[in-house]
């Protein structure tokens, strides 16, 4: 995995906190913890990328302004895909959200994610779709390359 998302790792998880608490920064919420949407704001934040603070796991599935779905029929994921999981029958409040990440320097990938009981944890997709609340894809969203460009290059290499 990416040293820089490490610190992540073992932070525990607090529904209650949101992406308007990023402006505490990161010592602070690492500390109180955080739910699956603030991880992925502080993900991106972490290579300097700032989504937008009002952009929450449900409007960024709906979102085709800063993100563009993903088809996995004509597609593979990228580094830093979000994707959108949760149960099988579709509720938009109930979206659950990951980032896509490299799990080792092997290639192999996996999801970086904040969950309850556990906090954050980097595990592979296989895994966290065992879950019974997160156990379907509802979409893959990847940041449209107009706006971070340059950004994708540096991650992606």
């Amino acid at each position: 995995m990416l040293p820089e998302l490490n610190q992540f790792i073992g932070v525990p998880y607090n529904k209650q906190n949101t992406p308007y608490l990023r402006v505490l920064g990161k010592d602070k919420i690492t500390r109180v913890g955080v739910n699956c949407q603030l991880l992925v704001h502080l993900v991106y934040q972490e290579y300097g990328i700032s989504i937008p603070v009002g952009l929450w796991s449900e409007e960024i599935f709906y979102d085709d302004i800063f993100f563009r779905s993903i088809n996995l029929e004509k597609d593979k994921p990228h580094v830093f895909d979000i994707f959108c999981l949760g149960p099988e029958r579709f509720v938009p409040r109930r979206l659950h959200l990951g980032v896509y990440v490299e799990l080792a320097y092997n290639g192999d990938l996996g999801i970086i994610h904040s969950s309850y009981p556990d906090g954050v944890k980097c595990e592979p997709l296989e895994e966290i779709l065992k879950d019974p609340k997160h156990s379907k894809i509802h979409a893959i969203k990847r940041l449209i390359p107009e706006f971070f460009d340059c950004h994708i290059k540096f991650i992606n290499g």
